[in-house]
């Protein structure tokens, strides 16, 4: 197995340590602040580092809080911009695209892809 290459098992750890991340975040919008108390030098410094030369692993999922901290979360309380519903099924659809991957450039590359995206676009 290269470095880029992960087992079943390793993989399936990784999902459900995201999908316990995004489950804590999807549960918690409410209480936290509509708009965050950082400013934008903060949270550029807290976002930028040297690139490491080997990958961060796992760890690299720990990020998601820095970032959820530091980000507005998608309620009602903040009228600043029109956004999406957020809603956690649409995570879980955004999930799913990922997974397949699929490169909806022609119906020869991703049939049921583009079928789909013909039809909510008609």
């Amino acid at each position: 197995m290269n470095a880029l290459e992960i087992s079943n098992q390793q993989l399936s750890r990784l999902a459900d340590e995201a999908i316990d991340l995004a489950r804590t975040y999807g549960a918690s919008p409410d209480e936290r602040p509509a708009f965050p108390s950082t400013s934008g030098k903060q949270t550029t410094e807290l976002f930028s580092r040297p690139w490491a030369e080997e990958g961060r692993g796992p760890d690299v999922l720990q990020d998601f809080k820095s970032i959820a901290e530091h980000g507005r979360p998608s309620t009602g309380r903040f009228f600043g911009y029109v956004l999406g519903s957020g809603e956690p099924v649409g995570a879980l659809g955004g999930l799913f695209a990922a997974v397949l991957n699929q490169n909806v450039t022609s119906w020869r590359s991703a049939p049921a892809a583009t079928s789909i995206e013909h039809s909510v676009v008609g």
